[in-house]
C-alpha cells in the first residue's frame, strides 16, 4: 500500500516586529496592547522630533 504525504501551507499569521530598544524597561512585547504599542510609538515619535513629509507632486529636473 503506497504511502502519501500531504503537505498543506500554514495559514498566515499577522505578527509584529518590536525593537527591544523601543520598549520601556520592563515591558514584554508579547504583553503589550495595541493600544499601549500605539502611544508609545507616538511617544517616541514626538520625543524625536520626527517630522514626514509626503508631497503628491514632485518635479523632476535632470540638470540636477
Amino acid at each position: 500500500m503506497p504511502f502519501y504525504t500531504i503537505f498543506r501551507p500554514k495559514p498566515k499569521e499577522t505578527i509584529s516586529l518590536i525593537s527591544a530598544d523601543f520598549l520601556i524597561k520592563g515591558n514584554d512585547a508579547k504583553k503589550i496592547s495595541d493600544k499601549e504599542l500605539s502611544e508609545l510609538a507616538k511617544k517616541k515619535a514626538d520625543d524625536s522630533k520626527f517630522n514626514l513629509r509626503i508631497d503628491s507632486k514632485t518635479d523632476i529636473n535632470s540638470q540636477t
